[in-house]
Order: C-alpha cells, then structure tokens, then sequence
C-alpha cells in the first residue's frame, strides 16, 4: 500500500480528481487517466513521467505549462521540492564552491593584515600606508561591478576572471614593492578581487540551489571565518621578518588552484542531488501493485 501526499490530481481539461485512487493499491484493476484524446494510460506510466518531468524544474513548484508535461496530468510532490539544508551542503556543488572561494579569498585577508608591515619594511611611510589602505577600501565596494557582470556572463567566465586577476597582483605586490605607488595599485586591485567574493557566492547559491540559497549562503560564507583561522596559525608559526613575500605568492597559487577546480571540476548546474534520488525511488515504489 503507498500512502498519498496529495490531495487532489488536475487533469488537461482542469477537472479535477482523487489522487487517493490514483496512488493507492489493492486488489482492483489499476486505474486509468485519460491522455487528453480520450485514451486511456496507464497510472503507472503517468506517475513516473510525471515525476520525471516535474524533476526538471528545481525553482518551480507549480509546472509552468501543460506542454512541458507532454499531455500528461499534473501531480506535484510537495514534500520533495526541497531536500535538507544539510544534504545540499553536502553536495558537490556546495562543497566545491566553499573549496575555491576558501582558496581564493587566502590572499585578500592576508594582504590586509600584513600590507603595512611589508609597505614599512620597504620604505613607505606610516601615513601613507594609512591612505593606501581607506582607498583600497573604497576599491573593495567596488563589488557592484562583479555582480553586474553576472547578467551578461556566466559565473565560471566572472570568477574566473577574478581569479586570473587576483594571480597577476598577488605577484606584482611583491615585484613592486619598493615602488609605493605601484604596490598602492596592487593592493587596491586586490581588496577589489576580494570584495568580488561577497557578491559572486550569494549569485551562485541562487543559481544552483534556488530558495534554500539563503540559507546555505550563511553556512557558505564561514569560508571567511576559517581563513581567519588559518591566518592566526600563519602568523604564530610561518611568518617571521623577510618571509612576508612568500605568503603573498603562496596566496597567487590558491588562486591557480581554484581556477583549476573551477575551469575542471565546478559544473553550474541546478542542485538535485539527493532530492531527484529519493523523489525517484517513492515513483518507482508506486510503480509496484
């Protein structure tokens, strides 16, 4: 016996009927839908071409057009629109996204926090430091730019981008860091790569994930708080005086690494994982009298 989480069926003429009859299983003949010509189909066949169907579109939980279901009565699992939050995270998707962004962000938080020690061992003044640092601020607002750039372009084509710019400055900071004005530019460009992140991680939650983005963007964005984490260690362990400039193409690499998983491995595809699993695994259990 499989139980019903619906209430009612709508057939193409907009009639509607008892999908109690429809899922339910007993010693009577399987019932009949019509196909919208008068013939009847088999129940069995609709419900998994139904679900089938209804699989395609993630956002949606009212089928948007008749004709995408081929003549086939509508029949939605509500339930099933939605997998958990902690299934979506851990998808590949997900756990791709928190892996490159983890890297790339590495150069960002570490250029903040040492930019006026390696600018003072080269020369710069304190004040001017201080300048270079509230303009790299207004560099990094500049994030706007990033996101407007996502409704023209693909997300693997605007991150990408950010990730091949954030690997020429984390080389040049250091190549020019006895020219205060260039190392001002370098760092500036930086902060601007960096405020890209906050911009383009919410865009690309929404895309794969539809409306639980909100919620997994949250979990998501601790990618920041565990750089922070290892950047205490950095400081504790690694950074001693002269070896400032190793971090900084140690930060250029990660960025390498990410665009590596983002151009081989990262697929921008809607989430459906476990959800399409398990909501196909019920349909074929109605398949069975």
């Amino acid at each position: 016996m499989a139980s019903s989480d619906m209430s009612e069926c709508t057939d193409l003429d907009g009639s509607v009927s008892d999908c109690q009859s429809i899922l339910k299983y007993d010693d009577s003949p399987t019932p009949n839908l019509s196909d919208g010509s008068g013939s009847p189909k088999s129940c069995s066949e609709d419900r998994l071409k139904i679900v089938s169907d209804l699989l395609m579109d993630y956002d949606s939980e009212v089928v948007q057009s008749e004709s995408n279901l081929k003549d086939v009565p509508v029949m939605i699992f509500d339930e099933e629109f939605e997998d958990t939050t902690w299934n979506m995270m851990k998808s590949r998707q997900f756990i791709l996204i928190y892996f490159m962004n983890f890297l790339s962000f590495f150069l960002t938080t570490y250029t903040v926090n040492t930019f006026k020690v390696y600018g003072l061992d080269h020369g710069m003044t304190d004040s001017y430091l201080s300048v270079v640092g509230s303009v790299g601020a207004g560099a990094n607002s500049l994030r706007f730019i990033w996101s407007g750039a996502l409704d023209k372009y693909s997300y693997k084509l605007v991150y990408g981008i950010l990730l091949a710019v954030q690997f020429v400055f984390g080389m040049f900071i250091v190549t020019f860091k006895s020219d205060k004005y260039l190392f001002a530019f370098c760092y500036c460009m930086i902060l601007f790569c960096g405020g890209g992140h906050s911009t383009l991680v919410p865009n690309i939650m929404k895309q794969i994930f539809g409306k639980k983005a909100t919620v997994l963007y949250g979990f998501a964005f601790s990618f920041t708080g565990m750089i922070s984490v290892v950047m205490i260690l950095v400081q504790i362990w690694f950074l001693k005086e002269g070896s400032f400039y190793i971090f900084f193409l140690t930060g250029s690499a990660m960025s390498a690494l990410s665009f590596i998983i983002l151009i081989f491995f990262f697929k921008e595809e809607k989430y459906s994982g476990y959800r399409r699993d398990r909501v196909r695994s019920r349909a074929e259990s109605y398949m069975t009298p």
